[in-house]
């Protein structure tokens, strides 16, 4: 996967299963920002209102909720299959990846981009790659972040190879000594 630029730059769409699941798992951790990008485009007003909006009823911040909720759910299950599938410390970086990607990135920066003069008539377009590009991201990071937790594992399994080495050493001298003065 890593060493594949194509898969990195595909999202890993050219390899992957098209079941349900995922499909959620890659477009869940986004909805809150495609609602968004849907809203301040103007193709579907106030589906994800935000401040700029003015205020908020309670139907808004049941939209926003949901929009986050199914987000939120999105991350969890992604975090769930890679500690599955790799282990507790590379489920928890693509979390924190998603978190930021996915959360903090864009609630700052993403009005600002979509407000920009240039991208008065292409916000849906300007949207849609910022969300790509953050997932592109998430992907890139999440393969460098794998590759040094596998080198540092490989790291340890050289270092416990030479500790049982030594040990073996050891009891052979041992043994070697052993056998010397019961031999004289």
């Amino acid at each position: 996967m890593c060493d594949n630029i194509q898969h990195i730059l595909t999202l890993g769409l050219d390899t992957m299963e098209r079941t349900p699941m995922n499909i959620f798992n890659m477009v869940a951790p986004f909805a809150n920002e495609i609602a968004n990008v849907l809203t301040l485009s103007g193709i579907v007003p106030r589906l994800y209102p935000n401040a700029n909006d003015g205020k908020l009823t309670d139907s808004d911040l049941l939209k926003k909720a949901v929009f986050d909720v199914i987000a939120l759910t999105g991350i969890v299950s992604n975090v769930a299959i890679y500690t599955n599938k790799y282990d507790y410390k590379l489920g928890a970086a693509k979390g924190i990846l998603f978190i930021i990607f996915t959360f903090v990135i864009p609630n700052i920066f993403m009005d600002n981009i979509l407000d920009h003069k240039l991208l008065k008539n292409h916000k849906l377009l300007a949207g849609l790659a910022v969300i790509y590009l953050l997932d592109l991201s998430i992907n890139f990071l999440f393969c460098k972040i794998k590759k040094y937790f596998n080198k540092e594992d490989e790291n340890k399994q050289n270092e416990n190879k030479q500790n049982e080495n030594k040990q073996n050493e050891n009891k052979q001298n041992e043994n070697n000594l052993d056998k010397h003065y019961k031999h004289n």
